[in-house]
Parts: structure tokens; sequence; C-alpha cells
């Protein structure tokens, strides 16, 4: 089963995940499969281009978000921060920050240089399942989470 799907910002290609925990980069004009990737341990939840078009970052039921190097077909970085699934994650409109739901309903904000912990965190969101990508800019309403601390951050190959 395919669950999210996202063009390229050139219009060119499409990344697709799924219930098979794979990320797949098709060819819109060819519809041919260009890269393939064995991404998760569980299903790929969302999919996002980085607005550069060089990046995505995807999100599973396995609690990671993970960003992909599209040029040289590889794994930069793998973040946990959630408890449970992550079901959503997206870059910002200038691609400075990365932007997670999770099953948790906690709303995480990172910096897209990745440090190891998130920039700045919504709590409370009363919704468990986070399906709609939600960008903050309005401070006031953004707080830190008291002793919350990243469970680990991994550097690809």
């Amino acid at each position: 089963m395919v669950s999210n799907v996202a063009y390229h910002p050139d219009g060119t290609c499409l990344a697709s995940g799924g219930s098979d925990r794979k990320i797949k980069i098709f060819d819109c004009r060819s519809r041919r499969l260009l890269q393939h990737y064995d991404a998760h341990d569980k299903e790929v939840n969302s999919v996002n281009f980085h607005p550069n078009g060089s990046y995505l970052v995807s999100s599973s039921n396995d609690s990671s978000i993970k960003v992909w190097d599209l040029r040289k077909g590889q794994i930069l970085f793998t973040i946990y921060g959630h408890e449970g699934p992550t079901t959503t994650a997206s870059f910002s409109p200038a691609g400075d920050f990365i932007l997670s739901g999770g099953a948790d309903a906690n709303i995480c904000i990172w910096a897209s240089n990745l440090s190891p912990m998130p920039t700045e965190n919504l709590n409370g969101v009363k919704e468990p399942k986070l399906k709609t990508e939600i960008f903050v800019t309005d401070k006031a309403r953004i707080h830190k989470l008291p002793d919350k601390k990243v469970k680990k951050m991994q550097r690809g190959p």
C-alpha cells in the first residue's frame, strides 16, 4: 500500500512511501523508477522534498525521521525524537527547518542542520494522529519541553 506521495519541486519526478517500508523515486515523464531505498523498519508514513530538490525527508511507524541525499543516493541522518510512530515530516518553505509530528501528540521543529536537540517543540496537541503539515511562525505559541531529550541521532555512512 502506498501511504504518501510527493512531487519534486521541479515537477519532473515523484517520491512514494508505504507499507513495504521502501521509498521509490519515479521519473514523471518516462514513468521509470530512478531510485529505490530500503528506508525504514516499519511503514513509511510521509515523504517530502527539500525546496531545492536535492534532499528528501521521510517518517515512519518505526519512530524515525530520515533525511536522504538524492544526489548521492544515500541516507544523511536518522533522527529519533518521537515516542511511537512519526506520522509526518516535511521541510519548511525555505528548507531551513524540518517539521515532524507523531502519535505522541508532539510537533517538533528541527533546524535543518540537524542539531541533536529539537530547536522548539509544541506539545499537548489533542489529536493523536497528525496528518496535516503545520509550520508555526508565531513564537508565542511555541514553548520548550522541559528535560525532553532526543533519544538518538545517527549520521549516515
